[in-house]
């Protein structure tokens, strides 16, 4: 006696789970070599026992001390950077309280210490009851890309420290600049000032470097010697050719020789034709500045005394003019002091009239005289 039964569907399903178990290894296996790579893990949480079951790689598991058997959520904690564990604490219970879904982001300790940074996500499955039973999820270890990150921050940091200093910089040549304008503008307005009370006093300046053999001229000089201020003053014997021969022997020995040569100040009087043809009387002064024995500048003033030449030479002639007419005039003529009647002068009719020599009557008294 016997029986028959058709399994062909038994045994077609346990074909199909066997199948699936494999391809399920094959997954875990998949993970676990994707998770060695990228130091990924995934977890699963029994809230009932709160023990944590980590699937990774071994050397993920070995690093982070996950391979252990009882591995709980106090382990869990306790491996968080002090800094973060209250935080994440929080964030996680609030999670099992109220929601579906965990996200955080943390400092994480290895075994030995080290520091990593991790991205932990989850999905928590509750009861009818809404209690959660069981927590899946993902956890990433993210430290290189966070480091890279660091120091991405830290160039940026130092980027935007080295533009404030840069601004600071700008700032502060701006006051700079606008100091220096200042300056500028100030040293122009002393300049034609100075320049103005060159021309009205007739008086120029110069400056001579015999160590670069370079002469400057104020503007007054230019007008002073009757020249364009294109002329190179620098070549000295142009200046010297504008002198008369006697005044041209006389400067040339005092620049050259007594202040270059010797160091010796000079204060000279000289005549000097202009090239339109004008005759100027000018004093010229110089003064050494001598260092270690060593002439490094020369500075001294030109003065235009031309208008007081001529005024002394107006008034010589006519002294003379009055000397002549006085002395030789027919009438006897006395000069005499106001206030006592002193004679102080007396022409050559002296002797013909009062019978007196011209010394016997200088310093008598008119009175005297009866004149």
């Amino acid at each position: 006696v016997g029986s028959w039964r058709d399994v062909t569907y038994e045994r077609l399903r346990e074909e199909k789970l066997e199948n699936l178990f494999q391809q399920l290894e094959q997954e875990r296996n998949r993970f676990k070599h994707i998770a060695e790579l990228s130091n990924a893990a995934m977890w699963e949480i029994d809230h009932h026992t709160n023990r944590i079951s980590w699937t990774a790689g071994n050397k993920t598991l070995k690093e982070f001390g996950f391979s252990k058997s009882d591995y709980s959520i106090t382990d869990w904690l306790n491996g968080i950077h002090p800094d973060d564990r209250q935080q994440v604490e929080q964030s996680f219970l609030q999670s099992l309280a109220s929601g579906d879904h965990y996200f955080d982001s943390y400092r994480f300790l290895k075994v030995d210490g080290s520091v990593t940074y991790i991205i932990d996500q989850g999905t928590i499955f509750r009861d009818n009851g809404g209690r959660a039973v069981r927590s899946i999820g993902s956890w990433l270890d993210i430290t290189r890309e966070r480091k890279r990150e660091i120091v991405l921050e830290q160039i940026i940091e130092q980027q935007r420290q080295l533009n404030r200093e840069l601004e600071a910089k700008e700032d502060e040549l701006k006051r700079i600049n606008q100091q220096l304008a200042r300056n500028v503008s100030q040293l122009q307005e002393r300049e034609f000032i100075l320049n103005q009370s060159q021309r009205l006093a007739r008086i120029g300046s110069w400056e001579y470097d015999p160590v670069a053999y370079q002469m400057f001229w104020s503007q007054e000089m230019y007008s002073i010697y009757g020249i364009d201020q294109h002329v190179n003053v620098s070549e000295l014997p142009v200046i010297f050719n504008l002198f008369d021969e006697q005044s041209k022997a006389l400067v040339s020995d005092s620049f050259l020789t007594g202040m270059l040569e010797n160091h010796v100040p000079f204060d000279v009087t000289a005549r000097l034709k202009t090239p339109l043809g004008y005759n100027k009387w000018v004093r010229l002064t110089g003064y050494p500045q001598v260092e270690k024995g060593n002439l490094i500048k020369v500075t001294g003033l030109t003065y235009d005394i031309t208008y007081f030449k001529e005024s002394e030479e107006r008034i010589r002639a006519s002294e003379e003019k009055f000397a002549s007419a006085f002395r030789s005039n027919p009438d006897l003529m006395t000069i005499v002091r106001e206030d006592d009647s002193m004679i102080i002068d007396v022409n050559d009719r002296v002797e013909k009239v009062l019978g007196y020599t011209r010394n016997e009557v200088l310093g008598s008294y008119a009175t005297s005289l009866n004149l």
